[in-house]
């Protein structure tokens, strides 16, 4: 910010972007949320049963994943595992609902 350099030892740095969930984009433009979020702003999953999927949201057909779900441990790697999980509740759905 003000061009000075420091050097700091260390054996890894761990970067955050932010600290708050990007969601502002799911309201529509009367400012109502279609997706349903928790008291902070995180997408809430619904999915508890096997036939739902993990990743599923309030709405029918949408699934979430990653940063915006997870306010806990907001790791790149959990992310990334629950972006896999989240493919496969959409296959599965998109399965079900052709036929």
């Amino acid at each position: 910010e003000h061009g000075a350099l420091t050097v700091v030892p260390c054996g890894g740095a761990f970067i955050a972007i932010g600290r708050d969930p990007t969601t502002a984009y799911l309201r529509d433009a009367d400012g109502a949320i279609a997706v349903q979020l928790d008291a902070a702003g995180f997408i809430k999953r619904i999915g508890t049963l096997p036939s739902v999927g993990q990743s599923a949201t309030s709405v029918d057909g949408v699934f979430a994943c990653g940063d915006v779900t997870d306010a806990r441990y907001r790791q790149a790697v959990t992310a990334a595992g629950a972006g896999a999980q989240a493919a496969i509740d959409v296959d599965d759905w998109l399965s079900s609902a052709v036929g």
